[in-house]
Formats: C-alpha cells, sequence, structure tokens
C-alpha cells in the first residue's frame, strides 16, 4: 500500500525546504572551494526534480490534498488565526512540473555558465532561494504566506537582477550611464512589484474579512464561503477585490499597459534566470493567482468581469502583435482564456 497523498505532500514540502535552504546555505561558506557551487545546483536540481515528481503525483487524484505543518498561537483577540498550510490540486501539480522542469534545465545552464563569473557563489545561492519561493507560491494555503511567497519572489529576484550592475561595477569600459541605466532596473522591477503586492493585499485582506471567521487567512474558509450569494455591500466588496486582484496580477504577469518593467529589467538578470522569469513566474504570480482569485475566492462573479477580462485580453493581443513582443502575447492569450471562462461562467 503506497504513501498516503498527504504524506507524499508533507515529504515534498520538507525535502524543498532542506534541500534548497541548503543549497542557499553552502556557497555562502567562505571556507569551501568552488565546488560550493556545483553542491548548490545539485542541490537546486533535486529540489526541481522533486517538484516535478511531487507534481505527477498530485496531478491524477481526484481531490486536492492539504497538509498543516503548524498553528500559530493567536497573539491579539481578533486577530486572525496564522498557520503554515499547503494545497496541492490538479493546477498545483501542472505549475509544479513546469516550475520543475524549468529550473532543472536552468540548473544544468548554470552548471557550466557560472564557471566563469565572479558573482557565481551569490548566483548559485540565491537561485535555491528564488526556486523556494516560486514553489511556496504554488503550495501555498495561506493569504500570509501565499503574499510572503510572492515577496520572497521579487526579492530574490531583485538580487538577481543586480548581476549585471555588479558585472559592469567591475569593468573600466563600462560608461557611468550604462550603470545607472543598469541600476534603474532594479528600481523599476521592486517599484512596480510592490505596487502589484499592495493591491493584492488589499483584496486578499478583504476577502478575510468577508469570511468572518477567525481563520480568514485560511484559503480553505475562503472558499467555502466564496460561493455564497452575495447582494449590497458584500458584492460591492467582491467587485473591488476583482478589480484590485486583475490589476495587481495584472501587475506581476507582465500586462499591457504596466508590462513596461518586464522588458527593462530582464536583459539585466542572468540568462537562466531570465527565462525562468518569462517561462514560469510571470505565469505563477499573475495567471496563477487570477485563476486562483477569479474561479476559487471570489465566488459566483458578475457577468461584466468576463468580458472585461476578454477584453483586457484582446486589447493586449493587439497590442503585443503591433508591437512583436511575444511574451505580452503569451499573457494576453492565456487572459483572454480566462476572461471566456469568466463570462460563460457569469
Amino acid at each position: 500500500m503506497g504513501l498516503p497523498l498527504v504524506k507524499i505532500l508533507a515529504l515534498l514540502i520538507y525535502f524543498l525546504l532542506i534541500c534548497l535552504t541548503a543549497g542557499f546555505l553552502f556557497p555562502l561558506d567562505s571556507r569551501r572551494r568552488d565546488d560550493s557551487v556545483d553542491v548548490s545546483l545539485l542541490l537546486a536540481g533535486l529540489g526541481s526534480l522533486a517538484a516535478v515528481v511531487g507534481g505527477v503525483f498530485f496531478l491524477f487524484p481526484p481531490d486536492p490534498v492539504e497538509w498543516t505543518m503548524y498553528q500559530f498561537p493567536r497573539l491579539l483577540e481578533g486577530f486572525p488565526i496564522l498557520e503554515i498550510s499547503f494545497y496541492a490540486d490538479k493546477l498545483a501539480a501542472v505549475f509544479l512540473i513546469l516550475t520543475g522542469g524549468l529550473s532543472l534545465a536552468a540548473c544544468l545552464h548554470m552548471k557550466e555558465w557560472l564557471r566563469g563569473t565572479k558573482q557565481r557563489r551569490a548566483i548559485a545561492a540565491v537561485f535555491n532561494l528564488f526556486l523556494l519561493s516560486i514553489l511556496l507560491t504554488i503550495l501555498a494555503n495561506n493569504v500570509f504566506y501565499f503574499l510572503f511567497s510572492l515577496e520572497c519572489i521579487t526579492l530574490t529576484y531583485a538580487y538577481l537582477v543586480l548581476y549585471r550592475h555588479n558585472e559592469y561595477l567591475d569593468r573600466k569600459d563600462i560608461s557611468p550611464g550604462a550603470i545607472e541605466v543598469s541600476k534603474t532596473a532594479f528600481k523599476a522591477y521592486l517599484v512596480f512589484e510592490h505596487v502589484g503586492l499592495a493591491l493584492l493585499t488589499v483584496a486578499f485582506i478583504l476577502l478575510s474579512i468577508q469570511t468572518s471567521s477567525e481563520y480568514g487567512f485560511d484559503f480553505n474558509v475562503i472558499r467555502s464561503t466564496a460561493h455564497q450569494a452575495v447582494t449590497g455591500p458584500a458584492r460591492m466588496t467582491a467587485n473591488l477585490v476583482f478589480l484590485l486582484g486583475l490589476l495587481g496580477f495584472g501587475i506581476k504577469a507582465g500586462a499591457f499597459p504596466v508590462h513596461v518593467w518586464v522588458p527593462i529589467v530582464h536583459p539585466y538578470s542572468p540568462t537562466s534566470i531570465h527565462a525562468m522569469m518569462s517561462g514560469v513566474v510571470l505565469e505563477v504570480a499573475g495567471i496563477y493567482g487570477m485563476y486562483r482569485l477569479f474561479f476559487e475566492f471570489s465566488g459566483p462573479g458578475e457577468f461584466w468581469w468576463g468580458l472585461l477580462v476578454v477584453a483586457y485580453g484582446a486589447f493586449q493581443l493587439a497590442v503585443a502583435t503591433l508591437g512583436a513582443e511575444l511574451f505580452l502575447a503569451r499573457t494576453a492569450f492565456v487572459i483572454s482564456l480566462i476572461g471566456v471562462v469568466l463570462t460563460l461562467g457569469g
């Protein structure tokens, strides 16, 4: 008899935490030789492989798998109870497989590429945290830890964006203007990402308040109350949550017209990280979040929600076609599909 799926989820979480945290710490020890980078990438590769295997396990069961690691004692009366909890369903499984597969390829590429890079220890270390943040975002089952994981993605990628800037500082043939532009990319990324996070924080707090539960930060509680009929002020709140979520996740997905940070920032990150950002992170931080919010957390939506998202996606698709921006076309296409489903469901 095989292991229960909840134990597989627990083992996956523990393995990812141990493996990728070790991958972060290992190259930071200055006493270790350069092979510490190879060990760090090996640990990242093992974490990536575990994500793929875990995704396969959770892809086929009909019901989602939930696991609570720890529940914190309540500090203040009336404050929602915080839990470290995780949730794996078919959607999470697909993103685990995609993330694990692409990060495994990134590890193989970086193994050779980092050999000639002065920042190899730091890049290898932070890459492990970057990967861990993405995977925990996919599996988070709590408002606080979902937003916390999103912020960890932002901070780790922001450090990796400084790669080119730090490289420029060590070269005498780089003009001060180029150095300043590389610094601007770092600042632009942080500004856009934190504006998006602020909008999402407000949206999720409103959702939590609507549950009227001491476990209001728990996604399961939000799911259970989401499909209740709402009228009056509650309907206005739902509409506000939808708009905040569309804009907040749109920023993180690099959707038009708040996509301007993407072409500014991406050229300054390492090639492998750039591939992961384009191939996975924009989707996890944007499209994945939109799906969860619109279809699981917001309940029965208004008909105009779907029409707005379809129009939003179609407009982006037109802009992407005219500007030949492939990443924007991909994002627009997926957002349009979400809009069609929202319209039919509404």
